[in-house]
């Protein structure tokens, strides 16, 4: 069976982009938009995430809070995240730290490189 990932970033080019490249690597997938969807769609699902791509710079309420939100719940605590966010990279270490978060990927204008680079630190994580 298929891990499965939830994605939640804002972009929609980020999301098909994302979304493409890890059905390719042979996840499943589940994409929202902001972190309030995230949080919804996660206590809403019957089998919990493998993982979860987390950004950061989300609307209404930021990604390092919502990855507060589920390391401080017991069915979410243990689920991996993984930042995928363009802010500065000193930034992005510190809302990992603060998310629990098991590491991250930065976004650049490479998007291709990034989406390999998170592919890898994905299976890395899940194996």
């Amino acid at each position: 069976m298929p891990k499965k990932i939830l994605i939640v970033e804002d972009s929609r080019y980020v999301r098909a982009v994302l979304t493409n490249a890890l059905k390719k690597s042979g996840f499943d997938v589940v994409c929202v938009e902001d972190a309030e969807s995230g949080h919804l769609e996660i206590l809403q699902m019957n089998e919990k995430p493998d993982l979860i791509i987390l950004d950061l710079n989300l609307p209404a309420l930021e990604g390092e809070d919502l990855g507060v939100m589920l390391k401080g719940m017991d069915e979410t605590a243990k689920i991996p995240i993984v930042i995928f966010s363009a802010r500065p990279e000193e930034e992005i270490k510190k809302a990992a730290e603060l998310a629990g978060a098991r590491g991250y990927v930065k976004k650049d204008q490479d998007l291709k490189l990034c989406t390999t680079q998170l592919i890898n630190k994905i299976k890395s994580i899940l194996s």
